[in-house]
């Protein structure tokens, strides 16, 4: 049993209220390079990351076979060590593609998944709970959070079928939602069905975490910008979660234009990875059709974070 201190610290029982979103190292060609992800995770681990997301979106998972997200699961746990709380990337548009990834995440001993729905598939609330249940039952031990990402799948998962899922997956322990208003809903849904309350409601848009937390009822984030902002970050969602807004809302205010910047032009992934590199941390590229910055964009970081070539 955890202790009452250790619940606290936890959303859904299970998950850190505060996690690192990571990116995955590509070469200039898209080939994934395994050689970097100790690189990458120790810099963040080093930089007070409690726990990192491997192979999220930010992690661009779906540039990635499944065989080579396996073995990132398991460089990122070799290189994190048993101490820091890692949380596997799960999604894929077969089943089975998805129960494999999610034992692989369970063998490299991942403290949790993020189970992503279907990419391209235009699935029902049907298939959508048979396919999120059926990866639960193959990993009963691992906590999982789901992933509801209406804004890059043909797929918005319902209140009713969320109650659903919990209901049969006792391993299911909460939602990240992209949608403010769903969390509300999904909140009702649940206490309407008398399930337990403690769930993770997490967000992924750093942004909007403010609002997210404050208006809206959500708990938890995975932080892409925290890459570069970890303590800020951290700390913005400690003190969310104390209920001093004022507190967060002038530690974002510190990281708001940072923030911006690396957001412009629908760049970020690029804008973080340079910003990484500059610094000496092997992260990578993008993969195409996902564009290298300009020689503009790449003027205004490296003056906006006092950076130089490496």
């Amino acid at each position: 049993a955890m202790s009452a201190a250790a619940l606290e610290s936890t959303v859904g029982g299970r998950f850190l209220p505060f996690s690192v979103a990571m990116v995955t190292p590509f070469d200039e060609d898209g080939e994934f390079q395994p050689g970097c992800v100790a690189g990458i995770v120790s810099h963040l681990v080093s930089a007070g990351a409690p726990g990192l997301l491997i192979s999220g979106s930010t992690g661009e998972q779906h540039c990635l076979s499944v065989e080579e997200r396996c073995l990132l699961y398991k460089l990122a746990r070799d290189a994190a060590g048993p101490a820091i709380k890692l949380y596997a990337g799960v999604a894929a548009v077969k089943t089975k593609f998805a129960v494999e990834l999610a034992k692989s995440a369970q063998a490299s001993q991942m403290d949790g998944i993020m189970l992503g729905f279907t990419p391209y598939s235009k699935i029902s609330q049907r298939d959508g709970a048979a396919y999120a249940i059926a990866v639960a039952a193959a990993v009963p031990d691992t906590p999982i959070f789901l992933y509801n990402n209406s804004g890059r799948q043909p797929f918005n998962l319902e209140p009713s079928t969320f109650v659903q899922i919990l209901q049969a997956a006792p391993n299911v322990r909460g939602v990240k939602e992209v949608i403010d208003d769903r969390v509300p809903q999904f909140r009702a849904a649940v206490r309407a069905a008398g399930l337990s309350q403690d769930l993770a409601y997490f967000s992924g848009s750093d942004g909007a975490v403010l609002a997210q937390f404050t208006a809206h009822q959500f708990n938890g984030l995975t932080s892409v910008v925290g890459q570069l902002y970890t303590a800020e970050m951290s700390q913005v969602v400690r003190k969310l979660r104390e209920g001093d807004t004022d507190a967060a809302a002038a530690v974002w205010a510190e990281v708001a234009a940072g923030a911006a910047l690396l957001a412009e032009g629908g760049s970020m992934l690029q804008s973080i990875k340079h910003v990484l590199r500059r610094r000496g941390v092997p992260a990578g590229h993008c993969c195409l059709p996902l564009q290298p910055l300009t020689a503009e964009q790449e003027a205004k970081l490296d003056a906006h974070f006092g950076l130089s070539r490496v």
